[in-house]
Formats: structure tokens, C-alpha cells, sequence
């Protein structure tokens, strides 16, 4: 792949428990700490939970990248909750299988409202990120990547755990 991704440092910034304060407050002091805390040249990630998007996979009798995002919201809709209409989609290839001509995709949906309001966490600490993704996305390429580095036999467990959920 050309360059190597690595955790240089790990920044732990617990959001404060003050319940007479609003979550949002919370989270905007914590991020300008850690925002303090790192080098103004470092790239910024923000992840969403999993738990607040639907995931579908797709194989499709095609391989054309714009093909297939044409596609993707009349797949989506009838797993949708909400309508099309607010709902952020994107996808990401897992299988390409070019003599068949196929490909498999796992396509993800997000409210609109919860991107806007995440977003917005980060503007009202003065803060611009330059990607945002979803959790286990990132977590299964950084582990597929150090599998390349490492002897990793057998299966391999990725457990994400939070203040109230276990994944």
C-alpha cells in the first residue's frame, strides 16, 4: 500500500461526569484539551459508534465504482428506519470478484441530523477533522494492515468496549 499507519501516542481525555452541565458542554471542553495536547500537523478522526448505522451487504453483478453508488440508495431504502431522504450512505468494496465480475460491498446509512450534530461537537471547539468514518472500519483496517506486519494465525477478536456497550 506505499505508507504504514501507526499509533504514535495515545491521548486518553475523559469527558467530565458534572451531570448539571449539558453532555454537549462536556464534550466540547474535552475535545479542546485534547486538541491542546496534540501536534497542529496531526491528522484528525472522528468515529462514529456503530450502533447508530445500518450496515447492509451487497453483491453486485457489476464492478464500476459509480455504478455501483448509483445503486446504493434504492438497496439501502427498504433497510432504512428513516427516510432516504435523511440519510447520509456510503460503502466500502470487501470482495471484488473480477472473473465473475462482481462485487461485494458493505454499505453503511447514518441520520443526516446525528452527522450534523457530531459536526457540530467539533466546530464549537474550533476544530476541523479531515475524516470521518465509522468505528469498526477503521479498528478492522488498522488490525488487517498490522496483520501484514505480524504472524497472526487462527481467528481474531475485536472488541470494542464503551462506558455503556460491549461490541
Amino acid at each position: 500500500s506505499g505508507y504504514q499507519r501507526f499509533i504514535e501516542n495515545l491521548i486518553h481525555e475523559p469527558i467530565d461526569a458534572d451531570q448539571s452541565r449539558s453532555y454537549e458542554e462536556r464534550v466540547i471542553e474535552a475535545l479542546t484539551r485534547i486538541v491542546q495536547k496534540i501536534d497542529t500537523t496531526a491528522v484528525i478522526k472522528t468515529a462514529f459508534n456503530s450502533s447508530v448505522v445500518i450496515f447492509k451487504e451487497l453483491t453486485l453483478p457489476f464492478s464500476d465504482q459509480y455504478k455501483i453508488k448509483m445503486i446504493l440508495p434504492y438497496e439501502i431504502e427498504p433497510s432504512l428506519p428513516f427516510p432516504l431522504s435523511e440519510a447520509i450512505i456510503d460503502m466500502m468494496p470487501t470482495e471484488p470478484i473480477p472473473l465473475e465480475e462482481k462485487t461485494t460491498v458493505v454499505v453503511a446509512a447514518v441520520q443526516k441530523k446525528l452527522v450534523e450534530e457530531h459536526c457540530a461537537l467539533f466546530k464549537a471547539a474550533h476544530i476541523t477533522f479531515d475524516v470521518i468514518t465509522i468505528d469498526v472500519f477503521d479498528i478492522c483496517a488498522l488490525l488487517l494492515q498490522s496483520a501484514g506486519q505480524q504472524d497472526m494465525k487462527g481467528m481474531t477478536a475485536v472488541v470494542l468496549m464503551g462506558s455503556y456497550t460491549t461490541k
